[in-house]
């Protein structure tokens, strides 16, 4: 589904509300906002996660992380690999233990490159030696639908979830309680479904690394 088709089926839906138009882009940026930042951990969209690569100049400790950053992919390995040098898995620490003198030392001994996030903020120790890469595993924004973003993750993955929380928003505004009633309850249908389908998708991964 399409940003278009999206707006027609909302204004639809809101009892052929073409006067709220204007507000359905706005809205739907919005509740995609909303979306991203309210899942747990174990219940991520799966269509969110991506694999990206920064890079950490020789000398230095930290890097921004994507500007589309959510959150890590639990079940993700993060690779580090300094110039001339072997890829490693990366192991992560609370910010206030990465720098702690009982872990520099013990860190140094193992193959394990260790990191803390803070913020937008990704940081190792001890700091690279050479220029590095880290392939990270991590779950990322997708640009709002608009007129200009006709498609994304979300309306093509999941777009009746995306059309019943931003139905939701725009049924209240205008102060329709039964719609508003409609739209929560296909929002929860919806939501319930991504749920399972991402927590089904997580086990199928699971069972694939056991085996």
């Amino acid at each position: 589904m399409n940003y278009e088709q999206i707006k027609v089926l909302l204004i639809a839906r809101l009892g052929n509300r073409t006067d709220l138009e204007g507000s359905i882009e706005a809205e739907l940026a919005i509740a995609q906002e909303n979306l991203e930042q309210s899942w747990s951990d174990m219940t991520m969209p799966w269509f969110l996660q991506k694999e990206g690569v920064i890079t950490i100049p020789a000398g230095e400790d930290s890097v921004a992380l994507p500007a589309d950053f959510l959150r890590e992919h639990d079940d993700g390995l993060h690779r580090y690999q300094e110039a001339g040098g072997d890829a490693m898995p990366m192991d992560k620490l609370f910010p206030e233990n990465l720098a702690a003198e009982e872990y520099g030392e013990a860190y140094g001994c193992i193959n394990q490159k260790p990191y803390a996030v803070a913020g937008t903020t990704l940081t190792v120790y001890p700091a690279a030696v050479a220029e590095a890469t880290i392939t990270l595993s991590y779950f990322g924004a997708e640009a709002a639908l608009s007129s200009e973003t006709y498609e994304n993750k979300w309306s093509r993955y999941a777009p009746e979830l995306l059309i019943a929380v931003t139905g939701r928003k725009l049924a209240s505004y205008i102060r329709d309680a039964e719609l508003t009633q409609i739209f929560t309850a296909d929002a929860d249908v919806e939501s319930t479904r991504l749920i399972r389908a991402s927590e089904m998708r997580n086990t199928a991964n699971i069972k694939m690394e056991i085996v």
